[in-house]
């Protein structure tokens, strides 16, 4: 099975390429694709075809345990523009405990697919489901980054 691209946010790219979060924000995951498979297979009169269709996302942090494992059932929901930091995603978010330290975590998700079939098998339509299925890992290195706040002097020009 395929494991659909994600999108997080919040989500800085550093000056090296690695892609990083913030600890303690709330981490919004998507997937930017989450469709449906059909496969069919015919042999004269008989016949069956397959439906696989995505579920859930499953996120595994990979920090150690600090933060742990996060499944979301859906898709999940693309960030809005100007959404607070601390605004957990209604579909799927994870806060993210612990900062990387200047090194990155191998942060990976999986989807998880329900299948169900139908057929004909010459004499009659048969149908049934199988066992979910659970895409390979695919690999996301991230750094979790703490955020400083700076003051500003507003009185200096």
């Amino acid at each position: 099975m395929v494991t659909p691209a994600v999108s997080m946010d919040p989500f800085y790219l550093l000056a090296d390429g690695r892609r990083a979060t913030l600890k303690n924000a709330e981490t919004w995951l998507w997937a930017t694709s989450w469709n449906s498979l059909t496969p069919r297979v015919e042999a004269g009169p008989v016949w069956i075809q397959a439906t696989i269709s995505p579920t859930t996302i499953v996120v595994h942090p990979n920090d150690g345990g600090v933060t742990p494992d996060y499944s979301c059932a859906g898709p999940g929901t693309p960030i809005p523009p100007g959404t607070p930091m601390d605004k957990a995603s209604p579909t799927c978010s994870l806060q993210f405990r612990q900062e990387t330290d200047g090194s990155s975590w191998p942060v990976t998700v999986q989807a998880r697919y329900s299948v169900s079939w139908v057929g004909f098998d010459g004499a009659q339509t048969v149908s049934g489901t199988l066992p979910d299925l659970t895409s390979a890992p695919a690999g996301y290195p991230l750094a979790v980054l703490t955020a400083k706040p700076e003051l500003i002097d507003a009185d200096h020009d």
